[in-house]
């Protein structure tokens, strides 16, 4: 059967079932493709040019049936048509990077990763994306359907936190090394404090605040410092072992400061590399920071807690010091905590889905059928 809009021989049922207004009287000769990007574009029916509401029951149950037939595929709906002049969502990231997109509500979080990958040159599988302190998963697994901004809640002018999730430690990992480092000044040498800073949700643990210490009943331990003269590099590592760190601790911070300078602008890319103790030559991840900027410290990384331990990217300036300015780092630091909703003993919310349109239920659950 030919369309009649766009020439293509295509299979019936590959046309609409039904017209999409009550006041459509003829054969439906377009083809569903057709229909709804004519209707999408024009706010009418392609074929008597009658008004097609963005609301249209039977314009949504066009665009379901494709969906059926074309999981691959997903057209932009009438909602997201009109979405896209109707507000942004930002996207922010910790270190001060920002963006907007144009808010469209059927946008799939796997699309909003791909949008962000272009911005923040970060991949997709490395992102953690939090809205109102809830994590956006690319899957809805009640329904097995890809999420979307409105089946996640997000509403036009919403603003979207994203983290650089850098590694996730599998459970039979226990020993592991936070290598911090920084490269000397153009001239001479100096050195960096690296820290390690515990908390409980955003309650610090006053124990762990430590430079040539241990922490935790050596669950956490710190080299001191060591310098490579040959590579003009600093190095101070921290050792943790994730099995004797206490059960109540969630997030465990990471910053370099500077001591006697008041910005760390002048020491080259502080970076962060973490591997297993037990093989030091394979790197698990790395970070780097390219600008450090005219502040005192940086937070450089974090270890939290969700299912099991994970490493995040930070790349937080702030202000203060290890030695004796830490109430600038630790105010940074419980402000990273709060935006990503996770307080003592609370897990963090996944979201799944907010569908409660019976026709797109229906949908989905024929498609599973």
């Amino acid at each position: 059967m030919k369309c009649k809009k766009c020439g293509i021989n295509k299979l019936s049922k590959e046309f609409p079932p039904f017209t999409l207004t009550d006041k459509c009287n003829h054969p439906r000769h377009h083809c569903l493709r057709c229909v709804t990007t004519f209707a999408e574009t024009h706010k009418q029916c392609s074929q008597c040019n009658h008004p097609v509401p963005d609301s249209s029951p039977n314009l949504r149950k066009c665009y379901f049936i494709l969906e059926r037939m074309f999981p691959n595929i997903k057209p932009e709906t009438v909602d997201d048509a009109v979405s896209a002049t109707a507000g942004s969502v930002t996207v922010t990231r910790v270190n001060g990077e920002s963006f907007d997109l144009p808010y469209r509500r059927n946008m799939t979080i796997k699309q909003l990763k791909e949008k962000i990958s272009e911005f923040m040159k970060v991949h997709p599988e490395k992102q953690s994306l939090l809205f109102n302190g809830n994590k956006l998963q690319d899957l809805d697994e009640i329904h097995i359907v890809e999420n979307t901004l409105s089946r996640c809640g997000v509403t036009p002018n919403s603003t979207i936190h994203g983290m650089v999730l850098l590694y996730a430690v599998p459970s039979n990992l226990d020993k592991v090394v936070f290598d911090l480092y920084w490269g000397f000044p153009s001239s001479g040498k100096d050195y960096l404090d690296a820290c390690a800073w515990a908390f409980e949700g955003q309650r610090w643990d006053d124990k762990v605040r430590f430079v040539d210490k241990t922490a935790f009943d050596g669950a956490l331990r710190h080299s001191g410092d060591r310098v490579d003269l040959f590579e003009r590099e600093g190095h101070q590592i921290i050792d943790v072992e994730l099995s004797r760190i206490p059960s109540n601790i969630t997030h465990i911070f990471f910053t370099l400061s500077s001591y006697s300078s008041r910005t760390i602008s002048h020491f080259r890319n502080p970076s962060m590399k973490f591997y297993d103790a037990s093989n030091p030559l394979v790197m698990l991840c790395e970070d780097k920071t390219n600008e450090a900027g005219h502040r005192q410290a940086i937070v450089m990384c974090s270890l939290q807690k969700i299912d099991k331990w994970y490493v995040f990217g930070q790349g937080a300036l702030c202000d203060g010091n290890a030695q004796i300015g830490i109430k600038p780092m630790l105010e940074t630091i419980q402000e990273l905590i709060a935006k990503t909703g996770r307080y003592p003993h609370e897990p963090l919310n996944i979201v799944t889905s907010t569908i409660t349109d019976p026709d797109e239920l229906a949908a989905i659950n024929a498609r599973q059928e």
